[in-house]
């Protein structure tokens, strides 16, 4: 029984499939975690999001921004974006979406001491802290729809840009969206840049990555994030590990396993 975390499909199908076979991946037995980003940019994120609905228990999935994207233009009556149309014309699509709004903000395995998150966490979060609003924020997301489409409106923005353990209602949840699904850049171990996404050379000066910010993780713990494609799988440090590595830009798909911090990865465009 393998656990392995994979980094942002973004529809690209056929890579996912080449990938798990490569992987040696047995439903029912192993388990694949996605860090967020299953769907839009790439070719078919409707064949995607079936496939990992069909996985069921084998899979988990942290949502990601283009996830969460998706789910507010669905939950707000809105057209597609154009790589996701045939999402939209599919008999299936509520129960696909409602299937989205359903995975989890954050993922852990106690037996391997590992988390998973789409974009980051924030230094100043303790893992209790990470935690709690990973759940607040599942528990929105599964409410009805009315209720969901008031949060998806919103949603978006970048205020507030700082943590403060006293924010209420969408302000909190604003904030902890933004952490979990687009963070890059921190001035310090509390605020938000969400201006920069290139390689963190060529920041301006005085943001880092907000994993440098983080000290050193306890001993055995490991945190996996995608969304960074800029970093071309390096963070420079062993205990945060970036999973993201472009595919979709035309770079690799890429997993490793738990057990053994073993690398699989396939090129784009693999047939």
């Amino acid at each position: 029984m393998a656990c392995w975390v994979v980094g942002d499909i973004q529809g690209c199908f056929r890579e996912w499939r080449a990938l798990v076979h490569k992987m040696g991946f047995v439903p029912g037995s192993d388990t694949m975690v996605i860090a967020g980003d299953l769907v839009n940019r790439g070719p078919d994120s409707l064949a995607c999001l079936r496939w990992a609905r069909e996985l069921g228990s084998s899979l988990a999935l942290t949502l990601g921004n283009h996830d969460l994207a998706a789910l507010a233009l669905w939950y707000t009556e809105q057209g597609p974006p154009k790589t996701m149309e045939a999402v939209w014309r599919a008999s299936d699509a509520p129960e696909l979406f409602d299937w989205l709004r359903r995975q989890a903000m954050l993922w852990h395995s106690p037996d391997h001491d590992a988390w998973v998150v789409h974009a980051g966490l924030p230094p100043c979060w303790s893992w209790t802290d990470s935690q709690q609003l990973a759940r607040e924020l599942e528990r929105t997301l599964q409410s009805e729809p009315e209720q969901l489409a008031t949060f998806f409106t919103a949603m978006w923005g970048d205020q507030p840009s700082c943590w403060d353990s006293t924010l209420t209602g969408h302000d909190r949840l604003r904030f902890a969206v933004n952490a979990f699904t687009r963070m890059r850049m921190m001035p310090n171990s509390k605020c938000l840049d969400l201006t920069f996404k290139g390689p963190p050379g060529e920041a301006p000066d005085g943001l880092k990555p907000w994993f440098s910010w983080w000290p050193p993780l306890p001993a055995d713990t490991r945190l996996f994030f995608g969304h960074w494609a800029a970093l071309q799988g390096h963070t420079g440090r062993a205990d945060i590990v970036a999973l993201d590595t472009g595919c979709v830009w035309g770079g690799t798909l890429t997993a490793i396993r738990l057990e053994d911090s073993k690398t699989i990865q396939v090129d784009a465009g693999l047939s």
